[in-house]
This record gives structure tokens, sequence and C-alpha cells, in this order.
């Protein structure tokens, strides 16, 4: 089993049946969420450490964060990220797949989907 897969499921994925009821609508909270590899590092030193990630799937994420104001959407999923969710997320409509965007620093374009 894949622990970081796993923690995710937990954070995540109860929560997301629920986005519309538990999020009050006069505060607008913006995310992009992508699913692969980082690279994850605590730097520093013991006095003061910082967490760092970096990779691909941190950039995407990052980008999708900033399409969410332009969409005026809550939160946009990667189409990596949809993959990998239970299928009865999926099949509980969700999500809604919104459009194909070209991202900065990306040849292939990425579908997006925002939650339904």
């Amino acid at each position: 089993m894949d622990p970081a897969k796993n923690s995710s499921d937990q954070i995540v994925f109860p929560f997301l049946p629920n986005y519309h009821t538990l999020c009050m609508r006069n505060v607008k909270n913006r995310s992009g969420t992508d699913t692969g590899r980082v690279v994850a590092a605590c730097i520093g030193s013991p006095d003061r450490l910082s967490y760092l990630l970096v990779g691909d799937t941190i950039n995407l994420a990052s980008r999708l964060q900033s399409l969410t104001r332009k969409l005026d959407a809550g939160i946009i999923i990667s189409a990596d990220t949809i993959a990998r969710l239970p299928r009865h997320l999926v099949q509980k409509n969700l999500f809604r797949h919104s459009q194909t965007v070209q991202v900065k620093g990306r040849q292939m374009d990425v579908d997006i989907f925002v939650i339904a």
C-alpha cells in the first residue's frame, strides 16, 4: 500500500462529498490539485526548519490554483487526480469536466475538473 496515497485518501476524500455543505458561500478558498511524485525535503538548521516540495506535480497544482479565479471555481482538479479517486466518488458525479487548458511550462494540454 502506498502510504502517501493512503494519507491523502483519509484527508481529502471524506471532505469531497460534503464540499458545498461545508464551505461558507462568502469565503473564497481556491485550490489546485494534481497527483504525482514530488521531491520533499526538510531544509535549514535545527533551530529553524522549513519544508520544501518541488516537482512537476507541485508546479501544475500551482498553475491550476491560478486558474480558479479566471474560471470562478473553488477547486480545480487534474485528470491525474480524478483517475486516482475511488470509483464511488467519481460515479456520484461530484466532478464536472470543465475544459482542456494549456498550462505554462507544459507541452501537452491538461484536462481539468471542478467540483460540480
